[in-house]
């Protein structure tokens, strides 16, 4: 049954990072159950900064759905990517905002499918991190952006593509 097939997928904080005990590893969530044309879909989010596990729930997911006789789509799916503990970027950014006496940005792993794992599998040995105005609330009907952090952003993002040659060198 319908009901059945809900309760067995997997939903939440499936597991934690091991060096980095607060910083969730591997999730899934169903974002959206949508019922057109006789058909009902139901969307599940995965996320993971680990492939293996984030293939490993898809398969699980796919597993469930043919339990259950559904027909299973597995659309794009971002990989996450793991928290790098010897980054050269990010003391250096942090060197900019500093010199640009902005506040300091709390340094966090985070959870979250974004295009930095896409590119950490496309570029080998790349030393990325996500960078952005300060958003509360984000993925909600409540989400705000407060202005003055984009200012902030735009001109500290000047500042390091100006300065690029010097990131180049790290």
């Amino acid at each position: 049954s319908l009901i059945s097939m809900v309760k067995e997928l997997p939903c939440g904080a499936l597991a934690y990072d091991s060096e980095i005990p607060e910083l969730v590893e591997t999730s899934a969530n169903i974002g959206r159950i949508v019922s057109e044309n006789d058909v009902l879909s139901i969307w599940v989010s995965v996320r993971s900064s680990v492939d293996e596990k984030l293939d490993g729930l898809v398969e699980t997911i796919t597993g469930i759905g043919m339990k259950y006789e559904a027909d299973v789509k597995v659309g794009f799916h971002e990989y996450g990517w793991p928290v790098n503990k010897d980054s050269k970027l990010v003391p250096y950014l942090l060197k900019i905002k500093k010199e640009r006496n902005e506040k300091l940005p709390r340094v966090i792993g985070i959870h979250a499918g974004l295009e930095c794992g896409t590119f950490s599998r496309g570029i080998k040995n790349a030393d990325i991190c996500a960078i952005g105005p300060n958003i509360m609330n984000p993925h909600t009907t409540s989400e705000k952006v407060e202005v003055k952090s984009i200012e902030n952003f735009v001109g500290f993002l000047e500042t390091v593509i100006n300065r690029f040659d010097e990131i180049e060198r790290l």
